[in-house]
């Protein structure tokens, strides 16, 4: 495709991945030809999250399956201002679709007709990730690919006060997708929360002569203060930008509200 995706930090492609719980790695084309891929060193994510990638069970504080009043709620942490390393992680597959399968604290007829149509396991465009997002200290970023070229389908469930909150964000991009390459996550916005930020392929509607039928696009996905969406000025000043430096390039020259 000719897009050096090198040194973009990222997490490994779904794929052997799941089978056998591997961590994050630096390059989801570095595939192994072994039965047994080898051990990801600590990869940053970025300045100021980073950290090592560890399998860790889920499962802190309250399960979706619990009632709400069985456990004191919690304030959820701060990524802000969270004194421990901030690191991500490749989730358990079984435990990240048990949590995506039940019931969500938030649920409603909406997420609930949603995760139906478009949260098929068997579809996932990407690893399950775990670790910090928006203003969740403890959340999983779902990556869906519901058919061929039909387009990226993002969840983000995240740990709130009383459960775990879902949130369903709309397609990213508006044309046929090809392959998820990529996800970082940076700080964004005056509240600077951590947002994930994916590099995908996606399809021209009409290939020119001697064209690549596919191109790179980077979507941003931030937290308004109420739910998880597209940000569109943040996706138009990050055009163009496919590598982890060139994308802090760009978040830093966005001009402030």
């Amino acid at each position: 495709m000719g897009v050096c995706l090198d040194r973009l930090a990222m997490c490994c492609r779904q794929g052997a991945a799941l089978a056998c719980l591997a961590m994050l790695v630096v390059a989801c084309s570095a595939t192994s030809t072994s039965s047994q891929a080898a051990p990801a060193p600590e990869v940053e994510l970025s300045e100021g999250l980073h950290g090592p990638v560890e399998r860790r069970a889920l499962g802190h504080g309250p399960t979706p399956d619990e009632a709400p009043g069985q456990q004191a709620p919690q304030p959820p942490s701060n990524p802000r201002h969270s004194p421990r390393p901030i690191a991500y992680e490749v989730a358990i597959p079984m435990e990240a679709q048990r949590l995506f399968e039940a019931t969500w604290y938030n649920e409603s007829p909406d997420l609930t007709r949603a995760k139906a149509q478009y949260g098929d396991f068997a579809r996932l465009a990407f690893d399950v990730i775990f670790g910090p997002i928006g203003p969740y200290n403890e959340a999983l970023l779902y990556i869906f690919e519901p058919e061929r070229s039909e387009g990226f389908r993002t969840f983000i469930l995240g740990q709130g006060p009383r459960g775990w909150e879902g949130h369903y964000v709309a397609r990213l991009g508006p044309w046929p997708s090809s392959e998820m390459l990529a996800v970082i996550f940076e700080k964004v916005g005056e509240a600077h929360l951590p947002a994930p930020i994916l590099t995908a392929t996606y399809l021209h509607d009409d290939v020119p002569e001697r064209r690549s039928p596919e191109f790179p696009y980077t979507s941003v996905v931030v937290w308004d203060g109420a739910s998880f969406v597209i940000d569109e000025a943040l996706e138009a000043r990050l055009r163009g930008r496919y590598e982890a430096g060139p994308i802090r390039e760009g978040l830093r020259d966005t001009p402030a509200d």
